[in-house]
């Protein structure tokens, strides 16, 4: 369980790794930011919203930083999925649902592995207090945004240690989900256990988060993760992580 003080920062409680390989270090130097699309960024901060959403929320390289402080949003586009070109949608959230934005940008092919996102905000100063757990975001590839089809991309505050290590975030009604990570259409590795976020004082965003590890050197590299509610055994088909 992860527990959430705003202010505080997110203790570390308890989750479960359940694959274990070699760690792919980050090295490489961002290319030019992609630029926002034109009138497509919104974003807002109030306190009073009721939180009320959709089921994925974030996907995210893990990093050890405390706070998201200046650093820039990243995207990875080295995960395999053949898709280099169309519409990248982007949202942002915290865990306390005070804070939320969304924009897209255009994308041709040749992306290299990471990117810079322009983050065209004009509330720096509050979103460089959270800590990188408590400010997620969410990026997807596809013909628009309503593409059944787009692929979710890793996103990152800044350089991650690792390409390797993610975070699935969600709204999920805390522990009754597990991760099932297919690769060629088998399941491979063990069942992902997620864990609990509590947010104190407010309902949360997402309460749910699920760490895993991808070889992407590996021959049977994940293609899609399903969603899976432990108490009915079955897949919730509309949410489905397709890398």
């Amino acid at each position: 369980m992860y527990k959430v003080s705003r202010g505080g920062g997110i203790a570390f409680g308890a989750v479960l790794l359940v694959v274990l390989c070699s760690l792919s270090v980050v090295t490489e130097v961002f290319a030019s930011p992609l630029r926002a699309d034109a009138d497509s960024f919104t974003e807002s901060f109030d306190p009073s919203v009721k939180v009320a959403g959709q089921v994925r929320i974030g996907f995210m390289h893990q990093v050890e930083h405390e706070s998201v402080g200046k650093r820039p949003l990243t995207i990875d586009f080295g995960l395999p999925s053949g898709q280099s070109a169309g519409i990248v949608c982007i949202d942002v959230a915290s865990v306390d649902g005070v804070y939320s934005a969304h924009w897209t940008t255009t994308v041709a092919g040749d992306n290299g592995e990471q990117r810079e996102a322009e983050y065209p905000t004009r509330m720096g100063r509050e979103i460089s207090l959270f800590a990188p757990m408590e400010l997620v975001a969410l990026a997807s590839l596809g013909d628009d945004c309503e593409d059944e089809n787009r692929v979710y991309l890793p996103t990152s505050w800044g350089m991650p240690e690792s390409l390797d290590n993610l975070r699935i975030f969600l709204n999920a009604e805390a522990t009754e989900v597990q991760l099932v990570r297919e690769g060629g259409g088998d399941v491979i590795g063990d069942t992902t256990i997620c864990a609990e976020i509590v947010v104190e004082l407010r309902a949360a965003a997402y309460d749910t988060v699920c760490e895993f590890v991808i070889d992407r050197e590996a021959d049977d590299v994940v293609e899609k993760a399903h969603i899976l509610r432990r108490d009915f055994e079955t897949r919730l088909d509309n949410v489905v992580f397709m890398f």
